[in-house]
């Protein structure tokens, strides 16, 4: 017979190469279809690649801008003068923490004004002075403050002429790690508008970005007509984004109104202390910081045209399909290969683990795979308090059979012997092996009556075999009749380990051939004496 390997089942491969073909086909006609459509969606595609990787870096600088903003308050939250102002809430030592506000001022250069107000929203320190007065705010409950202990609490961004503000705010805890008084901080957003306008700037593009809050208002500039009216809703220009929005997505689109581009911002997400929304205020609702960036690349700056066919790109075409012919008859023919050899392989492998875990005379489980097997049930029984019961079994005058007809009679009695035990056994026993002549049957879920039970059905079953010597050269010649002795012992505590198992039912069998073999002891635990059954 010639090797698996080597055997290429035509219909096998005619079936994979019309498979990989036909998917091959589709998806090379999208491609070209992609492709040739038109010159615009080219020129669309290199400007999406363009344009999102600008708006994830634009979100980006956004998230490390508020990632510094919540180590910024960790800090100050956190220093000597702070904490003493905190826990003995004196004047002085306001004034000190207030002094240490300019510092930071000066230094980060990103905050408008630092302020502390305690729980009815009086102010008790800050810098500038002025600053206070935005910082009045209804009395905060001790259930939202205890909700809020290490939480940064963001407001909708104040316009202040050309000038962005957002106030964020973080609890500041006393020594027995309740919320006493409250940290703010107006933070100047214009460097970061000028920043995310730096970064949307695709070179050869003229666009427009906007950030945009859950209501789809643009918060990055300031309201239209003054600060009484309301901000310009984009969504009112771009209907197609309120879907998007909803569902907090990102992606791109691509209509007559140009290319847009969004992205779904959240900078307090990367922060597991940091919420928005809480009780914490200035006398304004909590802002949630489900905001959207948005880019838009205006229909102009798309190149129109078309690709038109010609000689030179049907013959590119006509290529392309053929390679891809080719390449799809060379994939079949390795998969075909690859799937021969893992048979071959995966029956090599069945082979090698019956061999390694049989036992070649009887057929049985050898004797290393039952050690496997009975650790896993002892394991189990232990875990479960189950009963397990273990039997030993020894030929009787194995020898004189040997002896008197030969030692291929003796395999064939084993093997006959191994073959009537199993049949006589649950379909959840466990038949090997041990040695010789001698045989072990595990038993899961069995107690010692159950298993005394079994071990007489295969002793009765043994002492009706006939076996029929190999040197017999007629049917008259007598056939070899067996006999089986056989210990027994259950595990019902399930406190015993094989080895302890073995030695008990090894007693039980020496007390059965003591006793005239061909019967069953019983040895109920260690250390007692094993009694026979009653046949």
């Amino acid at each position: 017979m010639a090797p698996l390997s080597r055997q290429l089942p035509l219909r096998f491969l005619l079936l994979r190469f019309g498979v990989l073909a036909a998917a091959s086909a589709v998806g090379l006609t999208a491609a070209l279809a992609v492709l040739l459509g038109s010159f615009e969606r080219q020129r669309a595609a290199v400007i999406e690649v363009q344009a999102t990787a600008a708006v994830r870096e634009a979100s980006r600088d956004l998230q490390r801008l508020f990632f510094e903003v919540v180590g910024d308050l960790g800090i100050i939250s956190r220093l000597p003068p702070v904490r003493t102002a905190v826990d003995q809430p004196t004047e002085a030592h306001w004034r000190a923490a207030g002094q240490l506000f300019g510092g930071f001022l000066v230094e980060y250069g990103r905050y408008r004004s630092i302020s502390v107000v305690d729980r009815n929203g009086a102010p008790v320190a800050s810098f500038p002075r002025v600053a206070v007065k935005s910082h009045r705010a209804a009395p905060l409950s001790p259930a939202a403050g205890e909700q809020q202990q290490r939480q940064l609490v963001v407001f909708p961004p104040i316009w202040q002429g050309s000038r962005a503000l957002l106030p964020v705010a973080r609890p500041l805890l006393d020594a027995t790690g309740r919320p006493r008084f409250e940290l703010w901080a107006d933070l100047q957003l214009n460097g970061a508008f000028e920043g995310i306008a730096k970064i949307l700037q695709v070179p050869e593009l003229k666009s427009e970005w906007w950030i945009l809050d859950a209501r789809g208002q643009v918060i990055s500039a300031p309201p239209r007509g003054g600060s009484r009216q309301q901000p310009f809703n984009l969504l009112q220009r771009f209907p197609m984004l309120r879907t998007p929005l909803a569902e907090g997505s990102s992606g791109r689109l691509l209509d007559s109104q140009g290319l847009v581009v969004y992205q779904a911002l959240n900078p307090l997400q990367q922060d597991l202390n940091a919420a928005p929304g809480s009780g914490l205020g200035r006398g304004v609702r909590p802002v949630s910081l489900d905001w959207m960036l948005v880019m838009r690349v205006p229909p102009d700056q798309l190149q129109r045209g078309s690709l038109l066919a010609s000689a030179q790109g049907q013959l590119l075409i006509g290529g392309l399909y053929l390679a891809a012919a080719v390449a799809c008859g060379l994939l079949a023919y390795s998969q075909l290969q690859a799937r021969l050899r893992q048979v071959d392989a995966d029956r090599h492998a069945q082979e090698l683990w019956r061999l390694s875990s049989t036992d070649s005379l009887t057929g049985l489980v050898n004797r290393r795979r039952f050690e496997e097997l009975a650790a896993y049930e002892i394991a189990r029984s232990h875990r479960t308090g189950a009963p397990l019961a273990l039997m030993l079994l020894d030929l009787d005058h194995f020898k004189e059979i040997n002896d008197q007809h030969g030692h291929d009679t003796g395999d064939l009695v084993l093997r006959s012997f191994g073959g009537a035990a199993q049949a006589a056994l649950r379909e959840i026993d466990t038949i090997a092996r041990w040695g010789g002549e001698e045989f072990v049957v595990l038993m899961p879920q069995t107690g010692h009556q159950p298993a005394v039970a079994v071990a007489e059905r295969v002793r009765r079953t043994v002492e009706d075999l006939a076996v029929l010597p190999r040197s017999a050269e007629s049917e008259a010649t007598a056939p070899v009749r067996i006999t089986v002795s056989i210990g027994v012992v259950a595990m019902d505590a399930g406190d015993l380990s094989l080895e302890a198992l073995i030695q008990m039912a090894d007693h039980g069998l020496y007390a059965a051939k003591a006793s005239g073999r061909n019967c069953v002891a019983v040895l109920q635990a260690p250390g007692q004496k094993p009694q026979i059954a009653p046949g």
